[in-house]
């Protein structure tokens, strides 16, 4: 259905914390799904998503347990993003040094041989 560590999962789970609340805002969770993450989710993934919520067995959540998830997630969100920007400085600073090692040393290939 929805893998939980995506980034529109974290953003539904932080957005609403819980199915209930999915399920009690049905237009608004697919819209938030739609724009959300990278992969953009087809309509019926989306549609399974808000049937599950609609139909989940699980003891619903009382408020503070709600927060706790969604500020859990919007932990992990922001963590993520984060990393993100760790990640992209790095590829910034270390882009001149990999191109110039390809320029005199050729590609490089790991003992395994894979690039």
């Amino acid at each position: 259905m929805l893998d939980l560590s995506t980034v529109t999962a974290m953003t539904l789970l932080a957005t609403y914390g819980s199915p209930a609340d999915v399920a009690a805002h049905i237009e608004e969770a697919r819209k938030l799904m739609r724009r959300s993450g990278t992969g953009g989710l087809s309509q019926d993934r989306i549609g399974a998503v808000i049937e599950a919520a609609r139909q989940t067995l699980g003891v619903p959540c009382i408020e503070a347990e709600r927060h706790l998830l969604c500020t859990l997630a919007q932990d992990l969100l922001d963590n993520h993003r984060a990393a993100q920007g760790v990640e992209h400085t790095l590829a910034r600073l270390l882009h001149p040094i990999a191109r110039e090692t390809r320029r005199t040393h050729g590609r490089w290939r790991s003992r395994s041989g894979a690039p």
